[in-house]
This record gives structure tokens, sequence and C-alpha cells, in this order.
């Protein structure tokens, strides 16, 4: 459907005008793609197996990828906010499909046991950038973004200087979430827009920024859609299975999936500090069950962990 709403003189322009396309990655698919490079793929998650293949797709095609820096900052928030799990890391599979990508991945590769146990998470999180002895300072946060940097070179990732500015304008329906996010995509959308000759193609997993780049005219696809345009208009000498429809069939039964691992989020972005309690990894058990049987909405979550966690154990 995406591909559909642009021209086709638009696509040839962007596929065409160099032989080597620029494509340009936000963090939903830089992520994926570095932890499938630097780790491994997850055989069973679309987003990793997509992301891995659009990679090694392009990479023969003589693409070259660049991420913004903004986006390299939040890359490096995720892997420092990812500590944060290490308490409930080796015991609750549902964590799979976490928001915080480092968690998914780590999870999504290793089956329960001796291989996702805590130990071996902070050795992963530390092969990333992640500090020995976190602070939580700004020195660690710059720290993570040089050493993700390091590895994003060693892909043949480049990662270009994208700054914010005051006057960058508020983006058409932009979304309820942090402002820090927000900053960075109304940076990156002007930075866009403002390359003109360069036809960059613009890789991403956010449905509202890729409406807003295609409003701009600048095409933004998500790796499977992209990874099957180019297999469609520069088919390489052995034919592949087109991915989108696999990523729209799992899709269907991810759900739950996520919505398991959304109130793992939730209780750990509250009382990571105290999930070393038992009488709290147990009063959060029972709300999980609870909670996902009810099918409320997520919107919620968060303050009804908290009277749920009040109202069986002692108060913080």
């Amino acid at each position: 459907l995406r591909i559909t709403e642009y021209e086709a003189h638009e696509l040839t322009t962007a596929l065409e005008t160099t032989i080597s396309p620029h494509i340009i990655l936000d963090a939903s698919i830089a992520m994926p793609m570095l932890c499938a490079r630097f780790d491994r793929p997850a055989p069973d998650w679309p987003t990793s197996v997509a992301a891995d293949s659009l990679y090694e797709s392009l990479q023969r095609r003589g693409a070259q990828f660049i991420i913004p820096s903004l986006y390299v900052e939040e890359i490096a928030y995720h892997l420092r906010k990812a500590r944060a799990f290490e308490g409930i890391i080796a015991t609750e599979p549902e964590l799979e499909r976490s928001g915080n990508f480092f968690v998914a991945h780590f999870c999504s590769t290793r089956p329960p046991g001796e291989t996702r146990s805590t130990d071996h998470f902070r050795e992963f999180l530390t092969a990333f950038g992640a500090p020995h002895a976190p602070t939580g300072s700004q020195m660690d946060l710059r720290r993570s973004e040089y050493a993700l940097t390091q590895i994003f070179d060693r892909y043949g990732i480049d990662v270009e200087d994208v700054v914010e500015r005051a006057d960058d304008p508020k983006l058409p329906d932009e979304p309820l979430r942090d402002s820090r996010l927000l900053d960075h995509d109304r940076a990156v959308v002007r930075w866009l827009t403002a390359l003109g000759g360069r036809q960059p193609l613009f890789c991403t997993a956010d449905r509202w920024l890729q409406g807003v780049l295609s409003e701009s005219s600048v095409i933004a696809l998500d790796s499977a859609a992209l990874t099957d345009l180019f297999e469609l208009v520069r088919p390489s000498e052995e034919p592949h299975r087109l991915l989108t429809p696999l990523a729209i069939a799992h899709a269907l039964t991810e759900e739950d999936r996520v919505r398991a691992a959304a109130v793992w989020d939730a209780i750990v972005a509250i009382d990571s500090v105290r999930l070393a309690d038992w009488k709290l990894i147990h009063r959060a058990r029972e709300f999980r069950a609870q909670w996902l049987a009810s099918k409320r909405d997520l919107s919620q979550l968060s303050s009804e962990w908290i009277a749920f966690r009040d109202a069986g154990i002692d108060a913080p």
C-alpha cells in the first residue's frame, strides 16, 4: 500500500538517479539491522528478518546506508534503558516483543535457560557499548553513541551529522510521544527535504513518519517494502520470496505477544529498582495475567499497574 502511494516516475527517479542509491535509516530499522549483523538475526521475528534481508539485498546492489546522528542518540538511549530489565531477563519469556529493542532481540535469539542469564545479558549490552558501571550521566550516553558509531562503520553504515534547530517546524498530526523524539523527527524531515538532488530513500517502521515524508515527496517505506521494491525493479540473479506478505501474515499473530511484552515494559519503567523483590515479581505476574485476559487499552496500563501493585503489597 505504501508503494502505491507514489507515482511511477517518483520511484524511477529514486531508484535510477545514481548507481548507488542512498538509503537513510531511522532507529526503528537501524536497531534490528545492527543487532542482526553484530549478533545474529532472530529467524521467527519479521522485524529482524526484514532488516537483515534489506542490508544483504541492498549491499549487493551497491547501496549506501546512512543513519542521522540524532537516531544514534536514540539507539544509545535504548541501550542504556535495557539495563533496567536485568532483574527479569532470565525468567520472563514475554520480553521477546519488548518495546526496548535490545531486550526484545536478546530474548528472541536466546531460549530461556543458561544462555538468557543476567550475566549473558550484561555481556551482550556491553558489546554494543553499554558502560560496565553505568552512572546515568550524559557522558555514558556519549560513550555509547561513539561505540555504536564504530559498529555501524564496521558494516558500512555512515553516521551523518544532523542537528536540531530551534526553528524546526512542527510536523502534521504529530502523535503523542516524547518531545525529544519529535524534535529529532522534525530535524530529520527538514534535513531530508533539503537534500534535493540526492533523492534519498528513507526506511522507517514508523507509519506516521512514512506519511509525513510522503507528503514532502520523500519516498519512505519499511524494510520489507523497500527490499521488495528493489527485488521487483532490480531483481537479483537468484529469485527471492517477497517479504511483505510474510510480514503481514506474522503481524496478524503478533498482537498478543506485543501486548504481553508491553505489560513488562510498563512495570520495568515504574519499578525497575524493586524487581529483585520476589513479592513484587509475584504481584506483577498476577497483574499481567489478569490484564491480558481483560483486553483493556494500553493507554491506562501504567496507572492500572500502580493501583494493582499498591492494593496487594506495601506502596514504595
